[in-house]
């Protein structure tokens, strides 16, 4: 990477944010609109979430401060708000790799910056007294829009001998996007990445965000006096083809996938911590719409952890996660040379802000599993998936709504080992992906 283009992409982000700044302290626009509330209150820095912003996501995004419910007006004929609580947010980054990728399909792209690495549209917020929607829809750097993470709910909460209960359901595109921790893969560390950044093609279907916009799920939940949440649900493909990556053939959801999840959790004030379990299994094949197709069974089981600070100006986050699958019938679907396989993905993180205006963060991330040369021999010259590495960062957040990242990625092992063959045919060294990644993040 040269020094000049680093220059410059740091120019291109520090002018793009003189232009998009805040004359004041802002919060996620149309949430902070309806609450009277900034984001600090639901936030440590965005996309984390307190615990007061978990009970807002699990009562259903229908919470109201008192400027808001003066403001807006009532549809009665289809209860909901007149004017609806609309969101934007405009990512632009710089990507640059320690080595290029030179193969027979000529030179990949590499210190390359993207405006807008993404602009998303959000509906986020109360539809009526009971629902609430967060429902995101994103034009990406090839210049595609499409529906991004979704997540529409009903939601009421009761007092049964005393004891608080919400309880509702939620309809997403993605398991686990009903989730309320950033312990999960969803919406965990670090948030966000560069398009340009090669990602190892191995790890386990939740792990690598395989059903992500690609399925429709139905999941009920409910929370317990505050500390205990059970989730159950199924998840259907919603698309004509398959698109699962982290495998190859590209699969799709065959049937119905039953999705659950469970979490402990205690608020002691300036400290909370979580912990928690998480499954689904079902079955995948090529053509989810062709019934005699064959199929592969799949089973993820997944733990994870999570432990805040929160005291004045001192905000610390630290999250474990591990997900154990095991696939059967994998020779059926997945071109597999055994029939039964199991991998594993383990990810370790955690975050340091002062003032939620300096961050610091650190992970590490790891991908094992069973050798497999008919499913990872095109790329990994071991025959195995086994990935592994650090990521750094430092973040810095002028306003409530604006975030600057620099964040480095190093692998020491990708797609198999220390060497491995990239997808353009040319074999390269885990060290050669290395990643510099900046990135401005805007909210309005």
């Amino acid at each position: 990477m040269k020094l000049r283009s680093i220059y410059k992409a740091l120019t291109a982000l520090t002018l793009t944010g003189a232009l998009l700044a805040p004359m004041a302290a802002q919060a996620v626009p149309s949430f902070a609109r309806q609450t009277g509330m900034d984001c600090a209150t639901c936030h440590t820095v965005f996309p984390q979430l307190t615990p007061f912003g978990r009970m807002f996501k699990l009562s259903g995004y229908t919470m109201v401060g008192s400027a808001y419910s003066g403001q807006n007006q009532m549809n009665d004929k289809l209860q909901e708000d007149v004017f609806p609580p609309l969101s934007a947010m405009l990512m632009v980054d710089y990507t640059s790799m320690k080595k290029d990728d030179i193969g027979p399909t000529g030179h990949m792209t590499n210190d390359t910056i993207q405006l807008p690495q993404q602009f998303s549209f959000f509906y986020a917020g109360r539809i009526s007294d009971y629902m609430g929607a967060f429902a995101q829809a994103t034009l990406d750097s090839t210049n595609k829009f499409a529906m991004d993470n979704t997540d529409i709910r009903y939601a009421r909460s009761a007092s049964i001998g005393g004891t608080p209960v919400t309880y509702g359901v939620s309809f997403n595109n993605s398991p686990m996007v009903e989730d309320f921790l950033n312990s999960t893969p969803v919406w965990g560390f670090p948030f966000s990445d560069g398009d340009y950044a090669h990602s190892p093609d191995f790890g386990t279907l939740l792990g690598t965000g395989a059903f992500a916009q690609t399925t429709g799920g139905l999941v009920a939940y409910t929370m317990i006096n505050n500390e205990w949440y059970l989730a159950l649900g199924s998840y259907h493909d919603t698309t004509a083809t398959g698109v699962v990556s982290g495998s190859a053939p590209a699969l799709g959801l065959r049937q119905r996938s039953e999705y659950g999840r469970f979490v402990f959790q205690k608020d002691f004030g300036t400290t909370n911590f979580d912990i928690g379990a998480y499954t689904m299994n079902g079955k995948v094949q090529n053509d989810p719409t062709d019934p005699s197709a064959p199929y592969a069974k799949f089973n993820d089981v997944g733990v994870d952890g999570q432990f805040q600070y929160l005291d004045g100006a001192n905000t610390a986050t630290l999250r474990a996660n591990f997900i154990n699958e095991k696939l059967d019938n994998a020779t059926a679907s997945l071109g597999a040379t055994n029939d039964s396989l199991k991998r594993h993905d383990t990810s370790i993180n955690g975050e340091y802000y002062y003032d939620r205006m300096y961050g610091v963060g650190a992970g590490y991330f790891a991908t094992k599993g069973d050798s497999d040369p008919g499913l990872y021999g095109a790329n990994s010259l071991s025959g195995n998936p086994d990935s592994d590495g650090w990521l750094m960062n430092l973040n810095y957040v002028p306003w409530l709504n604006t975030k600057f990242t620099m964040q480095y990625t190093m692998y020491s092992k990708f797609d198999g080992g220390s060497t491995y063959i990239s997808n353009t045919g040319a074999t390269r060294n885990a060290k050669d992906n290395n990643t510099l990644y900046l990135s401005a993040w805007f909210l309005f």
